[in-house]
């Protein structure tokens, strides 16, 4: 459903429902399911809904598959989403260490360290995942976060060039021209 916006996900969500409904033993279409759920959470008019659903669903898939990587990162992604970035943190560290060749995880990872004040240990997180997967379909978001770390580190030059690199990967971007503005702005430009 990437880049299928909320019709995509619809899409997506309702084979998912379909999928735990014929088989409620499913821990990858649980942790899927909450996925969806988080999908552009911000923006949703039920957003307190979505984060029940979302968390009922990463339940049943952590009961299901305890030390599965994915249902570990959707709730790392829950956390954060709940504004609970240490437990996200943890979460997300959690993840990786299950399978440390998951660049989502890493890139969620610096997401989350930027919000907790810590951009340095961003900008290595993102560029682990650049290394996993270098033409990575996520990679414009990844840009973005690397720009995010580099403003905080008031390194606004390379900020504009990776923002820049950003929107130009994913021109739809709301938050990648909000955070090029920014950094332009702090650039003097």
């Amino acid at each position: 459903w990437t880049g299928q916006g909320e019709e995509g996900v619809g899409r997506a969500r309702h084979l998912l429902e379909e999928a735990v409904r014929l088989d409620g033993d499913l821990a990858e279409a649980w942790a899927l399911l909450a996925w969806t759920y988080l999908d552009e959470i911000r923006f949703r008019p039920g957003r307190d809904e979505d984060l029940q659903r979302a968390s009922q669903a990463v339940e049943r898939a952590i009961y299901l598959a305890p030390e599965s990587a994915d249902a570990l990162g959707v709730k790392a992604r829950l956390l954060y989403n709940r504004a609970q970035m240490p437990q996200a943190l943890l979460a997300f560290q959690r993840a990786i260490e299950l399978n440390p060749n998951d660049p989502q995880w890493q890139s969620h990872k610096a997401a989350t360290l930027i919000m907790l004040g810590q951009p340095e240990a961003a900008m290595a997180a993102i560029d682990r995942a650049i290394r996993l997967s270098p033409r990575d379909p996520q990679l414009p978001l990844w840009q973005m976060f690397e720009g995010v770390a580099l403003l905080h580190l008031g390194r606004n030059n390379e900020a504009v060039e990776r923002l820049n690199q950003a929107v130009s990967g994913n021109p739809k971007s709301a938050f990648g021209r909000l955070f090029l503005a920014s950094a332009l702005g702090n650039a003097g430009r």
